[in-house]
């Protein structure tokens, strides 16, 4: 591992700091994709429609041609059994919009996965892999970001962090400002992205949270200015006294 790879495990690991026991939460509920339920809106602009997938899910703005929100869970394997790369990605028949591979043809944008392909596929197979190359599941990000430093957290999630953890959920999406450039006047390109990550650990819930800009590299946040940048809440089944407690941390 190189020596920028083991800082950013050594941040990863050592920022995600217990701050409330998983006791003082409500009662089990569905845990396949999210940890305290789907996010929701709270003065999100657009409407968002749901889309359930094998490996993920995922809450889509039309309007944007963009996810709101992408959620998955990653969980401790064996062994990492992979799949070819798909070198083409497919539009969702599930919309209207139609985004298409050749929507960000000469853009200056990568296609940028939510759901990683590698996660995915190691955990639910082919088919699920096949289904993050979804343009639904695409969001415009610079190559810097996309290829170095997203893609390095993507994987210390998939690796490292769901063999320390066991089970590994992630929420992640875009962010905006009011104003700015679309690509082909179809996809809003993002001002940057945020990621938030919740292992359970000997009894205690540990979230930490990125921020990232399409030139600048991620950097640690809130849940709850997530939140505010973004109009979502992104965990609606927390009792409020407890979201209090763990999402300004």
């Amino acid at each position: 591992m190189s020596t920028k790879n083991s800082l950013l495990l050594l941040l990863l690991l050592g920022a995600c700091t217990p701050t409330a026991s998983v006791t003082d939460q409500p009662l089990p509920v569905d845990r396949t994709f999210t940890y305290a339920g789907n996010p929701e809106s709270v003065d999100y602009p657009n409407p968002i429609l749901l889309l359930i997938n094998q490996g993920y899910i995922l809450g889509y703005d039309q309007l944007r041609g963009n996810p709101a929100w992408v959620a998955y869970r990653v969980f401790a394997v064996d062994e990492y059994t992979t799949y070819p790369r798909r070198n083409y990605f497919l539009i969702d028949d599930r919309t209207e919009n139609r985004i298409s591979h050749s929507t960000y043809t000469n853009s200056g944008y990568d296609r940028g996965h939510m759901a990683p392909n590698f996660a995915i596929g190691t955990r639910f197979g082919q088919d699920a892999q096949k289904e993050t190359f979804l343009m639904t599941n695409i969001a415009p990000q610079r190559p810097e970001l996309n290829r170095i430093w997203w893609a390095k957290i993507e994987r210390l999630i998939a690796t490292d962090y769901s063999e320390t953890y066991d089970q590994v959920w992630v929420i992640l999406g875009p962010v905006y400002q009011d104003t700015g450039n679309w690509i082909q006047g179809e996809v809003k390109i993002p001002t940057g992205f945020f990621m938030i990550i919740m292992v359970e650990d000997t009894g205690q819930l540990k979230i930490i949270t990125f921020l990232a800009g399409q030139d600048t590299e991620p950097a640690r946040t809130t849940v709850r200015r997530v939140e505010k940048k973004t109009g979502l809440n992104f965990n609606p089944l927390f009792e409020d006294v407890f979201a209090d407690s763990i999402e300004n941390n």
